[in-house]
């Protein structure tokens, strides 16, 4: 969940009365939000502060880019808490459909919005559509929203979401979201709370996990810095007193965090005064994230914990997510204690580290698609440091000017505590050469970079081939085709006598822009020196045409020689 909540500044400028929404935000995470769920808090007040330059109105960027990163990277629920009409939240206008409407794209992990706040579901004006609208029919938008038509009050939309919340994460029931809006009016019956209504689908249910996961054992008791730890745990059904559900296997996805920090936010006061001071707590930095295989309902996960821990502390946790092609289940440990020493760790040597995009045979200087995917595979026989602590972040920068956190988007390989992988898709790049560069640190603090360049094709640019090429060349039993697109095409492979003659035609394909192979793409670019009707064909060169269409009709092709020897 992403809770959204708005600062103390309004028309007039700071008002005490507005300190709730802050003040509800956090009494909301505290005691009503479920232990597994994981929050991210965005709190505008505590975000520097830019004014328009025309306007002159207070803005939030900073907040609106985190608040947009959080929404693109599938979260399930987006909750706000604040001052807000059909277009906008906030006075900063921290989310306004006509700025960051194309900016907006979770891709096929929409969320489910929670506006706790006036008018912002103002659904019945034909010429005006409100924003909620709008994210329901883009694409990446919104799978639902649940949102008030009118002006409302801030305690009584604090009662409804309260009331909300409480239907909607109650696994035994997974009551629809229609129901969950029906029984909180039922449960918070404030009168402006009959504004509020379920835009999307009603029978849309939240997908809860069914079964509990747990912890029986972590050794050391306390973390222990540069030490190594292991967790032994099991997938449970509920209702069953504490034995593993013997029928599941699996995967356990296993997040250790630090312990929490508090932080505290003082109001402004009308006048510029300080106010009152509120502490809310932010969730500790990542000490490991990946998946164990589970087997009979039991899993063991082991790995090294980061230098960077805050040392004595006990309030560190573990969320599980255990998970198969038929049903999941989630847990959670809190007060997680970390030891207040390090362990005896000798370890100079930096991390190993590789960029490449879209597939796992990309080398450096191919081609891309225009929205590629960047991986940063990393690997340390002591494993990554993933605390996110100040200097500490897996980053990558492309052009020297656009820089990428890849810190939240490492998860180490199954059964793995020393070899993981980032990955982000990366969106408004223009066509051409680019360069990107990257770093990561290990557990000890070690840190190493490495770069490297990528092309990033024209999507709707001309069909063109590019590094054509047949390895091995001679061949004796078969040879595999390898080639580079400029964008997407249907490609074919003809193979010739030296005199012509077609003896053999491979496709058609279709192929992806880029870089394309056999292992990578999963087609069939192999020929096994074989003619058409299964025949072997004798010692000798051959000729091959490869001709690649792309959507509009027009093509581009290429000849080549290959020798049999056998």
């Amino acid at each position: 969940m992403v809770l959204v909540a708005d600062d103390e500044y309004g028309e007039g400028g700071a008002n005490t009365l507005d300190q709730i929404h802050m003040q509800q935000a956090e009494d909301f995470a505290r005691n009503y939000a479920p232990e597994y769920l994981a929050i991210k808090k965005v709190y505008i007040g505590t975000y520097p502060t830019s004014f328009d330059p025309i306007s002159g109105g207070r803005r939030k960027p900073a907040a609106t880019r985190e608040l947009l990163d959080e929404i693109n990277a599938g979260s399930l629920l987006i909750n706000f808490i604040g001052h807000g009409n059909a277009h906008t939240w906030t006075h900063e206008s921290v989310l306004t459909d006509s700025r960051d409407g194309a900016l907006i794209n979770s891709g096929t992990r929409n969320p489910i919005y929670i506006a706790a706040t006036c008018s912002w579901g103002h659904f019945d004006r034909p010429e005006n559509q409100s924003h909620p609208e709008l994210l329901l029919n883009q694409s990446g938008g919104a799978i639902g929203v649940i949102a008030a038509s009118r002006k409302t009050s801030a305690w009584s939309n604090f009662l409804f979401s309260t009331a909300f919340y409480s239907r909607f994460f109650d696994r035994i029931n997974n009551f629809p979201l229609g129901t969950c809006l029906y029984l909180a009016k039922i449960d918070a019956p404030q009168s402006s709370n009959r504004y509020y209504n379920c835009l999307g689908e009603p029978l849309l249910r939240p997908a809860l996990p069914r079964l509990d996961v747990a912890i029986r054992t972590i050794n050391p008791d306390s973390l222990q810095a540069l030490g190594m730890a292991s967790v032994t745990g099991e997938v449970r059904t509920p209702g069953i007193a504490n034995l593993p559900n013997v029928g599941f296997d699996g995967e356990t996805l296993i997040t250790v965090f630090d312990s929490d920090d508090t932080l505290s936010y003082t109001f402004t006061l009308r006048g510029g005064g300080t106010g009152g001071t509120i502490n809310y707590d932010v969730k500790g930095g990542t000490l490991f994230r990946g998946n164990v295989s589970t087997a009979s309902g039991e899993f063991f996960a082991q790995f090294v914990v980061p230098k960077d821990v805050k040392y004595g502390s006990r309030a560190g946790s573990v969320q599980m997510y255990a998970y198969n092609d038929e049903e999941d289940g989630i847990g959670t440990l809190r007060n997680l204690a970390i030891a207040t020493t390090s362990a005896q760790l000798i370890d100079v040597t930096p991390p190993e580290l590789r960029i490449r995009f879209d597939h796992e045979n990309w080398m450096d200087g191919d081609m891309t698609s225009s929205q590629p995917t960047l991986y940063l595979d990393v690997f340390d026989t002591n494993g990554v440091n993933l605390t996110g602590e100040i200097g500490h972040d897996i980053k990558a920068v492309i052009d020297g000017q656009h820089e990428v956190v890849l810190t939240q988007d490492f998860i180490y390989h199954r059964d793995s505590y020393s070899r993981g992988t980032s990955s982000r898709t990366l969106y408004d790049l223009e066509p051409g050469r680019h360069r990107v560069e990257a770093w990561a640190w290990d557990n000890a603090n070690n840190f190493n970079r490495v770069e490297a360049t990528f092309v990033v094709v024209d999507q709707g640019s001309e069909v063109v081939l590019h590094n054509v090429l047949n390895y091995p060349n001679p061949f004796s039993d078969r040879t595999s085709f390898t080639f580079e697109l400029s964008t997407d095409a249907e490609v074919t492979i003809r193979i010739f006598t030296a005199s012509g003659r077609l003896i053999r035609e491979i496709g058609p394909l279709q192929a992806n822009a880029g870089f394309n192979y056999p292992e990578g793409t999963g087609m069939a670019l192999e020929w096994d020196g074989h003619d058409t009707q299964g025949a072997p064909l004798a010692n000798g060169v051959y000729l091959y045409k490869i001709k690649a269409k792309g959507a509009s009709g027009q093509s581009d092709e290429v000849l080549g020689k290959l020798l049999r020897i056998r």
